[in-house]
């Protein structure tokens, strides 16, 4: 297998596909987002964005010179939290695998890469997210040494068009003066 830098010229169709099959496979867990065919042409054009302000990467795996995983990921993002630490810290934004190839190393050679990478520029940490409903994807990282940091919950709330009647009343408007 090969690990490699992405290239315009014969990758940009394949890293479509990659996008797009990721967001596919999120919406299975997630109907909220976006279908991918709506989001791929602005998710692409902000992934190279913070490719090159983050000092970013995107890497091909190659079996047989068929390309079959893409992983995007960010080396410098800078923390702007204050209560976070101060510096800088590594970001893997996308892996997808072909699932022709799933569970032949692809993926764990992808994220070794990544690792290798953020460490050769100096970057104290690497990160990524994963929807929590992605028990697979979280049961991968886990056993590539990856814990969790931040548990984000989220509770949907009722919306104005899903009252049909208040038991809670507004509060008062506050004069700002």
């Amino acid at each position: 297998m090969l690990i490699r830098a992405f290239d315009p010229a014969r990758d940009e169709g394949f890293v479509r596909e990659c996008v797009k099959g990721l967001q596919n496979v999120e919406r299975e867990l997630d109907p909220r987002l976006p279908p991918a065919d709506q989001m791929v042409d602005a998710y692409l054009d902000a992934l190279d964005e913070r490719v090159r302000e983050w000092e970013g990467a995107i890497l091909i795996a190659e079996e047989a010179g068929a390309q079959v995983g893409y992983l995007s990921m960010f080396c410098r993002v800078p923390e702007t939290e204050p209560d976070e630490p101060a510096g800088v810290y590594a970001l893997i934004s996308d892996l997808f695998v072909d699932p022709a190839h799933r569970r032949g190393g692809v993926a764990s050679a992808l994220v070794e890469a990544a690792e290798k990478l953020a460490g050769e520029r100096g970057v104290p940490v690497i990160r990524l997210e994963v929807l929590a409903a992605n028990r697979g994807a979280r049961s991968f990282y886990e056993r590539q040494g990856w814990t969790e940091r931040v548990v984000t919950l989220e509770k949907a709330l009722p919306q104005p068009d899903d009252l049909t009647t208040s038991s809670v009343e507004a509060p008062p408007a506050v004069d700002p003066r």
